[in-house]
């Protein structure tokens, strides 16, 4: 394209105030603007400046609208109307107010519809690329609280195994069907046994005969679901065929829905 006729003046400062002064008024008007009246004038005026130094330029070229497109997503005027106004705008009152003595130009009018397009493009692409910039920090953040939720789970488990493992009263974990899943080794010393063999058994092969009425309907409450906890004095059959008198407390863990899971003995 060649350049524009070099007789016929420059940039109209007072129109491209002008302009700027109604561009923001639209603005305004379509939708939240997290800028005053004057901060809006102050960031458009420059811009309007800028488009038409683009339009006067001896080597034409559109990046300046792309930028100046892009500078509105970047100050968060990014309502859709904003685009429309600002495209139809540009189109229709830019050279009347901004290059008055320029308005027929055959040259200037194929090159404003030009800024046109590069407008809407660079408009496009900083929305598409803060909408990207936003997912990527939504996603960092969501890793990094997954990050965080496994390592408090993993201080929280490692917590308890050094409770389980170091303590010094006895400590038993059992499904609700009554088999034996962990056991420390206090609990394991207590009743004689290895903890390979006391994870092999139910908890019903460690019943004493004469327990004390109603202790096994308390149980069966227990890991039907009807009661969180229960305590009680119980005798333990030993290994060797004593038996070991125990304060019993016992602790039901549910799942997430509220269905019973386990319990804990100590």
């Amino acid at each position: 394209m060649r350049a524009p006729d070099s007789d016929g003046g420059d940039v109209s400062r007072p129109g491209a105030a002008a302009y700027a002064a109604e561009w923001a008024r639209a603005v305004r008007r379509i939708g939240f603007v997290p800028l005053s009246a004057a901060e809006t004038e102050r960031l458009l005026v420059p811009l309007t400046e800028r488009l038409g130094e683009a339009l006067l330029a001896p080597t034409f070229s559109a990046r300046p609208a792309e930028e100046v497109g892009r500078a509105l997503v970047e100050a968060h005027l990014t309502e859709p109307g904003v685009l429309d106004w600002s495209v139809q705008a540009l189109g229709d009152r830019f050279l009347p107010w901004v290059l008055p003595s320029r308005t027929e130009s055959p040259e200037l009018r194929e090159r404003v519809a030009l800024l046109q397009g590069a407008f809407a493009a660079g408009f496009a692409r900083a929305l598409r690329d803060r909408v990207f910039s936003q997912q990527e920090r939504i996603a960092r953040s969501a890793w990094q609280a997954r990050d965080t939720v496994e390592q408090a789970l993993r201080d929280s488990e490692a917590r308890f195994r050094a409770v389980f493992t170091g303590a010094a009263i006895g400590i038993g974990i059992a499904g609700v069907d009554g088999q034996i899943i962990e056991v420390n080794q206090s609990f394991a010393d207590m009743l004689g046994y290895t903890v390979a063999e006391m994870r092999r058994m139910n908890v019903s092969a460690l019943a004493y005969a004469d327990d004390a009425a109603g202790m096994w309907e308390l149980y069966q409450e227990l890991i039907e679901g009807k009661r969180d906890s229960a305590r009680v004095e119980k005798r333990y059959y030993r290994k060797d065929g004593s038996v070991v008198w125990t304060d019993l407390a016992v602790s039901l863990i549910r799942h997430d829905d509220g269905r019973p899971r386990f319990t804990v003995a100590m």
